[in-house]
Order: structure tokens, then sequence, then C-alpha cells
């Protein structure tokens, strides 16, 4: 039997009822994909923050830096490098590598854990023997700074240990880096003292001698131990008390006798005064000046003033006849006749007066002349023209200058 074929009519209706099918189920299948997508892209980071739960647990001191910052990014790609999770890992929403970093917060003595596409890396401080010293975020090409206590290391018998630096040099972050504490070593001057007795105790007790094949003396090897502590301390006290070094002590020894070398007493009766070189008394080692005692001459006296008082009083002098002539150079008083009168308050009014002064004389009948005299004198001298004590306040020691 033959089969009819579709008519045009036919075939364009089946067509138009297919569009209308799809146009309702892709959509929607498209939706179905996208919301599985979503899921799983929640559920991928949410597990992402669970394995930065345990990388926190699992290292304590990123809480306590948390405590102190407020917050920390742990990058995705620390979690790699520890091998807490395999990367790469995909965002199933796009097929691309997830980045970024979990964010941890303290908040309310709590802590919250957040997905963030802020790329910040992780930079670890540690000591030599590897205990971390500090966790801090930094951005790409930033350069990291460490802001905690400055690193130690215990000393041993020997040596003594000072912070250097940081290993690898720090330079501009590029990934998550761990930076370890780097120190410089120095044998103790007490335990070098110490291996040289040591040394000392080691021949004492050999006495046999290999060049001869017998035994020392006490006395060789007296001598031989001699040697070798004064070689020790001839050198040490070159290092610690070089030529032109002073030494005080309570002590008198000659410190020769501790360092080597040749002293000779320094300062005797003297203080010491750091040198200035803007001032010519103190701008070169070894000037000296000043004295023990001072008398004060006239001009370092203090400027001052002396008073003195007199008491004024007058002479009054009468005669039946005088005459007085004035000379330029004094007084040259002539008296007319034999009887004389000195009048006082009391006297009659008939009588002369005169009152003299250098160049003139006034007299008359009645009148009462009276010379004012002020009294001149000089001071007595007082003061015992002594020295007083120019010293400060002491205390004596021995002082020693190394020459040789």
């Amino acid at each position: 039997m033959k089969q009819k074929a579709f008519t045009l009519v036919e075939l364009l209706a089946v067509i138009l009822l297919i569009g209308l099918i799809a146009g309702i189920a892709i959509p929607s299948v498209t939706k179905i994909v996208e919301n599985r997508k979503k899921k799983l892209y929640e559920l991928t980071i949410k597990e992402l923050k669970n394995i930065a739960k345990t990388y926190a647990a699992n290292n304590p001191d990123v809480y306590v830096t948390v405590d102190e910052m407020g917050y920390l990014y742990i990058p995705i790609g620390k979690l790699c490098d520890e091998s807490y999770i395999n990367c790469p890992v995909i965002n199933p929403k796009n097929n691309r590598e997830i980045t970024g970093s979990i964010l941890i917060k303290a908040v309310d003595e709590s802590y919250t854990y957040e997905y963030t596409d802020d790329s910040q890396y992780v930079i670890t401080f540690v000591n030599e023997d590897g205990t971390q010293l500090q966790i801090i975020n930094a951005a790409y090409g930033e350069i990291p700074i460490y802001s905690g206590d400055t690193p130690t290391k215990n000393r041993t018998q020997k040596y003594i240990y000072t912070f250097k630096g940081w290993s690898p040099t720090i330079e501009e972050v590029t990934e998550s880096a761990t930076y370890t504490a780097v120190f410089d070593s120095q044998v103790d001057e007490q335990y070098a003292l110490y291996e040289t007795l040591l040394a000392l105790d080691e021949k004492i007790k050999n006495f046999e001698n290999t060049a001869n094949g017998k035994l020392n003396t006490i006395e060789e090897n007296i001598t031989s131990a001699n040697n070798t502590y004064t070689s020790f301390t001839s050198n040490y006290g070159k290092n610690v008390y070089p030529v032109g070094s002073i030494f005080i002590s309570y002590d008198s020894t000659n410190p020769g006798t501790l360092f080597g070398g040749t002293w000779e007493v320094f300062g005797s009766g003297r203080s010491l005064v750091g040198i200035n070189t803007g001032d010519s008394d103190f701008n070169t080692s070894g000037k000296t000046g000043g004295s023990k005692t001072a008398t004060l001459s006239v001009s370092q006296i203090p400027s001052h003033t002396h008073t003195f008082t007199g008491t004024a009083h007058s002479h009054v002098v009468a005669s039946d006849t005088i005459k007085v002539l004035a000379a330029t150079s004094g007084f040259d008083v002539g008296i007319s006749s034999d009887t004389r009168t000195v009048w006082s308050n009391s006297g009659t009014a008939d009588k002369y007066f005169f009152y003299v002064t250098k160049d003139s004389y006034k007299g008359g009948a009645g009148e009462k002349n009276t010379n004012a005299i002020t009294t001149a004198g000089t001071n007595a001298n007082t003061g015992g023209s002594g020295a007083h004590n120019n010293m400060q306040p002491y205390i004596v020691t021995h002082m020693w200058k190394r020459i040789a």
C-alpha cells in the first residue's frame, strides 16, 4: 500500500509544534542546569571554608593573629601548597580556577568565614627552630614587614647569638612565603677563658714529654702553664686595654700583672675632664690646668663700697686786736698785742672775731665767726690675703695609663 506523504501544511504544522515545545522546555532545562551549577559552586565554597577552619585549627597562631588584627586571609593557594585540597579548584559556574581567599574575622568572641576574590597572601615569620613568630597578609607586589618582637636564640656554653636578618631575603610578594630568622654567633669571652684554663689543666695532667720520652717535672709543667696563661692575659689585655687606655681601680695593684703590658701611674692628684674641641682649655688629651687653692687678685674681688662717717664741729676764736693776712700758699696770722683773749660763746659783744678760709677772711665787732671742719680719714686694713679651697667633692682611686 502506498503511503501518503506529508503535505506542506502538515509539515509546517509539525515544525511549529516542535518549536512551541522547545520554547517551553529549553528555558526550563537551562534554568535547571544553572541552578545545579550554582548549588555546586555554593557547596564548593562551603567546603573551602570548612577546609580553612581545619587549617586554622591545625595552626593555632592563625587565631592569635585574627585576635590581634581582627581578621586574616587564608589564600586558596596556601591551602593547595599545604596539601589541604587538590588544585586547581574549578568554579562549576564558569569552569575557571577559583583563586581568592577565605577571610576569617573575629566577631563577638567567635569567628566567621567567607570567601573573597581579594588575592591576599599569607606571609609567615618563624624563628630558627621553626617556632612561629608572626603571620601577616600582604597583597601582590607588596613588601611584607615584620612587626613582632626581635627574634632571639638561646646562648650555648660557648656562643652568644645576635639576630641578623631573614632567610630568604624579604622581597615583593608574588605568593605565600615563609621567612626564617638568621643569627650571628660570637664566642663568649668567659668561655674563651674557660677553654684556656681547660687547656692549662690538660697540660698539667699530661706529664709525659713526647719529645724525649721522660716525665716533665712539676716545676716544668707549672712554668709551661704560667707561660700559656701569661700569653693569654697579654693578648686579652691588648684587645681590652690597648696602649693609651686608662685603668681605674680601688686597688693599688699594677694592671700590668692582670693584663700584661707596661703601665704608669696617671693623673696623681687630678680629676678627669672629657675632651671638648671647642674649648682651648680642653681640646687636647693630656692637657692640664686648674689649682688646688686660689688667692683672689684685686680685679677678681667683686665690686663693693666702704662707708665712713665723721662728726662735724666748730671753733670760735676772739682777740682784742687780730690782723689776718691771706697768703696763696697758706695762712700767716700776725698779732699786734701781747695780750690775747680767746672768746667763747659767753664772751662780750665788743670783741673781734674771725673766720678764715684759704683765700679770704671776714671779721668785725660783735660778730661770731664759725669754721665748720669735716673730718677725713683712712679705713684700717682687714683680712689675711690667704688662699681659699678650690676643690670639688672627691674620692681617691688609683689610676694607671698603659704606655706599652
